[in-house]
C-alpha cells in the first residue's frame, strides 16, 4: 500500500463568529484509522429523513496488507453529525471493475 499515516478522516467545523478568523473543530465523522490515508471529496445527501455522507479513495491510499478499489464509499446516518454506518457492509458504493483499474468514476 502506498499509505503513509493510515488517519483518514471526514470532519466538520464551526466558525467561532462571523469573521471566520477562528474555527472549532468538531469530532471525527467518519475515520479510516489504521486503514486509509484517503477520505476526499467528501459531500453529503439528505434524504428522506437520513444524511448521506460519500467520499472517494485509491486503491494506492490503502495500509499495507489492505487493499480496495479504486472508488466511491458512502455512510448513512440519522443525524448529521452521526453516527454513521458504511453502506452495503463495508462501505463501497461504485468501485473500479478489476479488469479496468483506471477507470475514472469522479
Amino acid at each position: 500500500g502506498g499509505a503513509r499515516f493510515q488517519v483518514g478522516c471526514i470532519g466538520l467545523a464551526v466558525a467561532k463568529d462571523l469573521s471566520g478568523e477562528e474555527w472549532e473543530i468538531l469530532p471525527p465523522l467518519v475515520t479510516a484509522v489504521g486503514v486509509n490515508d484517503q477520505t476526499e471529496r467528501p459531500h453529503y445527501v439528505f434524504q428522506d429523513g437520513k444524511y448521506y455522507l460519500f467520499t472517494i479513495s485509491h486503491k494506492f491510499t490503502y495500509a499495507e496488507g489492505l487493499t480496495g478499489p479504486d472508488g466511491v464509499y458512502g455512510f448513512v446516518g440519522e443525524h448529521l453529525f452521526g453516527p454513521y454506518r458504511p453502506m452495503n457492509a463495508s462501505g463501497l458504493v461504485l468501485g473500479n471493475p478489476p479488469e479496468q483499474p483506471f477507470q475514472t468514476y469522479s
